[in-house]
């Protein structure tokens, strides 16, 4: 990014951090809302890989992926609540990096990529979702922003193979993070896919539409 938007980037960073994360720095912040991530990491880390969930009274397995990531940082000397809210704040406060990118790269204008960043960082929906310790969700959600940023930066080479694995390994990151967003990504893929193919107009981008197709095949067969 020019300088003129770097500095506006790093201001929407340190302000979506500030704004999202610094009641959770009280200890006593919404101490319940936590403990279930606590609960359900302390089942991981006592072998308990498939944790099974309740929503509305339907059982479905709540995918560990950001608790398997998290635990290594703990041997470092911090507790695993610590390193929830520093990930999730990061997590956070860097999406509006790849939101920038992402439309930097796909519509071409600066300008637009820094509105969708602040948009991203100010408004109320992402604030909601931060104060009610959606760490799962805030994750996946970068992860998934990564994926599309790749997907587009890439275009239409994904046939290359450290880009193939790289899309292999984000689309296993975004499955094993959240269930809801799993099931979303793969009907859209689902539908995108075919539509890539038809929409092609060289071999190259025909080819690359098998290669996405094949990434999510080979990423939902390890999840």
């Amino acid at each position: 990014a020019p300088d003129h938007v770097l500095c506006w980037l790093v201001l929407l960073m340190v302000g979506g951090f500030a704004l999202k994360y610094s009641a959770r720095l009280y200890p006593d912040s919404m101490p319940g809302d936590v403990q279930l991530h606590l609960n359900r990491w302390n089942a991981l880390v006592r072998g308990q890989h498939f944790i099974d969930a309740q929503h509305r009274g339907l059982p479905f397995p709540f995918p560990t992926g950001l608790y398997v990531v998290a635990s290594p940082l703990t041997l470092l000397g911090p507790s695993i609540r610590d390193v929830f809210l520093l990930l999730s704040g990061l997590f956070e406060a860097t999406g509006a990096l790849l939101i920038y990118a992402l439309l930097v790269r796909t519509a071409g204008s600066q300008r637009l990529g820094l509105v969708a960043a602040a948009v991203y960082t100010l408004t109320a929906g992402g604030v909601m979702t931060v104060w009610f310790a959606f760490f799962s969700h805030v994750s996946t959600q970068w992860y998934q922003l990564l994926l599309l940023v790749v997907l587009a930066a890439a275009w239409p080479r994904y046939g290359d193979g450290l880009t193939w694995w790289g899309i292999v390994v984000l689309f296993a990151q975004v499955a094993l993070g959240h269930i809801g967003t799993f099931i979303n990504m793969a009907l859209f893929g689902v539908l995108i896919v075919p539509l890539l193919w038809l929409r092609a107009h060289t071999l190259q981008e025909k080819r690359a539409a098998r290669d996405l197709l094949a990434a999510g095949a080979t990423a939902a067969a390890l999840v």
